[in-house]
């Protein structure tokens, strides 16, 4: 066993003002002692820590004429009041095995040759650390922001679960009953570690726990733990369904038997197999023709399951397309559900425009069969030539059906990256009944309706009841009743959509994105209120440089009927340049939190005069809803809009 004297770094201010931390290193019989290089630089009675074998001492150095030192010693344990020689051989006695040659050479004058630099005590270490200790007394940072806290030396939300999407690889298209390797990467952004024990998996979604793609879970690898901001890239293998079309790819992390949490991973749209062409269309893209009985026939015949694809161009139609024989998925030929969205002119899309002859009821397309879908596909209501038909005379009248662009009756149905525009009156967009895993996502819905006509306003989309739905990632611009609006959603996710006004008074609405819920005639609910599980979050809405919406984010719906809105989230949603910017109008047992407001009135126009506006209103009605997690001081002024209809039209 080695023994040693080795200089403590302190020694260094105490004996040379930290000039030098030098010492000098001897190895004798097997003894190894450090001590300060240049001995001769000792003032008498200088004082320095030693450490023998790992034993701190506290010496008194006595420097004399010849260079040679002595010192008076005491241990933790027992004083030693003998030379530094003898000190040294009581010490080391009885570790080493010949102690006798150790205290030869104490005493012995110290050369430069002895000399080397001092090693660090301790070496700081944040690599890959995002807060938290660094290991030597020192901070890798703190977690800033609402919510956030430190855990395994990452920042994490402030909950057991929470999960982050980061990447995924799936390919864009597959033949029926094709088997690949694909991946999922998902980040740990709660407190709780993921392990294959507490059952913690990804599982699958669009629908949820399906097994469209041979199997509904992935588990963890045994023995593996994803703690609090790490990172898990699940690889697995899939198979193809047999029969062709397109085929959502989704997933979310569940802790079975207890919760799903977290983000979803992005949806993509597999195309398996070879969609069918509606190559009869062809001639018609363009031309003053009535398309929609060779369209109708194409959605008829297509197989349940396939994909019928437009080729690109105009089609006036004179009658409303439904897909009602086979679920299908209608697109634009050339077009896959990865590629951008169709711009607000159609270009390159497929286009189903109304003629001004057109007078059915509920739009333009509907979707009446159970998985079906559109993707890149331009629904064109022609407003503007249709104002003085007998459609625009049902829509004054207050028969709205009449000016419908499209409407989504079935359940795992979805729109995307498409485009409804120029609806008459209604709505460019309605899911109408109690719908369960519905997608509008990466839409544009806008410039639907005319807010200063009697009965010729338009929401944007319209969402009755719906359960277990994704609105996302949309933007909805220049709707003209109110842009968005539901009037339930259990377990949704109404996130990352942007609401716009760009232009006058008569694309302007009386409210921009809505929780609200519909009366039935007689009294009761038409729409339950309950948003249970919901998020709204992430939403921007930004009314423009003229207000152009009544109230930015409303919460209830007492300004038109009273009724019971309840449950759910809302949080972290941006509200600009409003008339009034947040109002929480008869609801309860919801949370809300972090809505910042920027640039609302103070007094606006409404049905019934002028009312003071602002940034937050709350009605007399409102209840138990839970602030706790709002950072921005938030206060809500007392507020009565019943029957106030805002940004009144006349």
């Amino acid at each position: 066993m080695k023994s040693g004297l080795i200089l403590c770094g302190i020694a260094c201010a105490l004996v040379w003002g930290c000039s030098q931390a030098s010492k000098a290193g001897f190895d004798h019989g097997g003894m190894q002692r450090d001590v300060p290089g240049d001995m001769h630089g000792l003032d008498i009675g200088s004082a320095i820590d030693v450490t023998v074998d790992e034993v701190q001492l506290q010496d008194k150095i006595q420097v004399f004429d010849t260079g040679k030192w002595d010192a008076r010693t005491r241990d933790a344990d027992t004083a030693v009041t003998d030379t530094w020689g003898a000190a040294v051989q009581d010490l080391v006695t009885d570790n080493v095995q010949d102690p006798g040659q150790a205290s030869k050479d104490v005493g012995r004058d110290l050369g430069p040759e002895d000399v080397s630099q001092a090693e660090p005590v301790c070496t700081p270490n944040c690599q890959d650390r995002e807060c938290g200790d660094d290991g030597c007394g020192g901070s890798c940072g703190t977690c800033n922001g609402s919510n956030m806290v430190c855990a395994n030396h990452h920042c994490v939300h402030n909950k057991k679960h929470d999960a982050r999407f980061i990447d995924q690889q799936v390919p864009q298209k597959l033949q029926p009953g094709q088997t690949v390797d694909v991946s999922v990467t998902m980040q740990n952004f709660g407190t709780a570690t993921w392990t294959r024990d507490k059952m913690y998996r990804l599982g699958s979604q669009a629908p949820q726990d399906n097994t469209t793609w041979g199997t509904g879970r992935v588990e963890l690898d045994k023995g593996e733990a994803i703690g609090p901001g790490e990172t898990k890239k699940f690889t697995f293998q899939v198979k193809a369904p047999a029969a062709a079309g397109f085929y959502d790819f989704q997933w979310r992390m569940v802790q079975d038997g207890v919760e799903w949490f977290g983000d979803f991973t992005k949806d993509v749209k597999v195309q398996v197999g070879t969609p069918n062409v509606c190559k009869q269309a062809r001639d018609l893209a363009g031309k003053d023709v009535d398309a929609s009985a060779v369209l109708q026939s194409c959605i008829d015949n297509t197989p349940a399951g396939k994909v019928l694809m437009i080729p690109p161009g105009v089609y006036r139609l004179d009658h409303g397309l439904k897909v009602q024989a086979h679920a299908i998925v209608l697109t634009t030929e050339g077009k896959s559900p990865g590629d951008p969205e169709c711009p607000f002119g159609g270009q390159g899309c497929a286009v189903l425009k109304a003629s001004p002859a057109f007078n059915d009821q509920f739009g333009l397309l509907q979707l009446l069969k159970d998985g079906s879908a559109v993707d890149h596909i331009v629904i064109d209501g022609n407003k503007a030539a249709r104002w003085s038909t007998n459609a625009g005379n049902q829509c004054g009248a207050g028969r709205n059906s009449y000016g419908y662009n499209m409407r989504v009756v079935c359940n795992n149905c979805s729109v995307t990256n498409s485009v409804s525009k120029d609806a008459l009156c209604g709505t460019g967009c309605e899911v109408t009944g109690k719908r369960s895993h519905i997608t509008i996502r990466n839409d544009t819905i806008a410039e639907n309706g005319v807010h200063n006509r009697q009965g010729l306003w338009s929401d944007g989309l319209t969402v009755h009841d719906a359960a277990d739905s994704v609105f996302t990632d949309n933007e909805i611009r220049d709707n003209t009743d109110v842009d968005m609006i539901f009037g339930g959603c259990q377990r949704c996710r109404i996130q990352n959509n942007k609401v716009l006004h760009t232009k006058g008074f008569t694309s302007s609405s009386f409210a921009a994105l809505m929780i609200h819920a519909w009366p039935a005639p007689g009294g009761g609910n038409g729409t339950s209120g309950d948003y249970t599980g919901t998020v709204t979050s992430n939403n921007t809405v930004d009314c423009g440089s003229n207000h152009g919406c009544g109230i930015g984010l409303y919460l209830g719906s007492d300004a038109w009927y009273i009724t019971d809105v309840f449950g759910g989230s809302v949080h972290d949603n941006q509200v600009k340049n409003p008339q009034q910017g947040v109002l929480l109008d008869d609801v309860h047992n919801m949370e809300v939190y972090n809505n910042p407001v920027s640039n609302p009135m103070r007094s606006c126009k409404t049905s019934c005069g002028t009312k003071a506006c602002g940034a937050y209103g709350m009605g007399t009605r409102t209840h138990d809803v839970d602030t706790s997690k709002d950072t921005l001081g938030t206060h809500y002024t007392k507020q009565d809009w019943d029957h106030c209809i805002p940004n009144w039209w006349k």
